[in-house]
């Protein structure tokens, strides 16, 4: 239950819930241009002629989409707010990253 999640004081990370999704919060910014790079994935900066990475100091043709959304996560005794990243993202949405980040650019276009 989430209620025990509060309430727990030790530093444990990782908990198996029950529960739904209440809310997006982050809705407009659910996935960030990440760094194709081995191992890296850190967000890239978007420079009009490719991806540069500062962590890698390289600069990148293509970049990774990936998801990293905020959500109001409840049960029937509590909620509170957690992330999903990368595969609990694509999970959740049913799409990877990309596939969604192709949506909205087609449906800006057609707007």
């Amino acid at each position: 239950m989430l209620a025990e999640i509060k309430n727990n004081t030790e530093e444990e990370n990782f908990f198996f819930v029950n529960g739904y999704v209440q809310r997006i919060v982050n809705d407009d910014k659910l996935y960030y241009n990440a760094c194709p790079g081995d191992r890296c994935g850190r967000k890239v900066i978007d420079e009009g002629r490719g991806f540069h990475c500062e962590n890698c100091q390289k600069t990148y043709p293509t970049c990774n989409p990936t998801y990293m959304m905020n959500a109001r996560l409840s049960d029937f005794s509590d909620s509170l707010f957690v992330n999903f990243a990368r595969e609990q993202g694509t999970a959740l949405m049913g799409i990877s990253a990309a596939e969604l980040k192709k949506m909205r650019e087609q449906q800006s276009e057609d707007d």
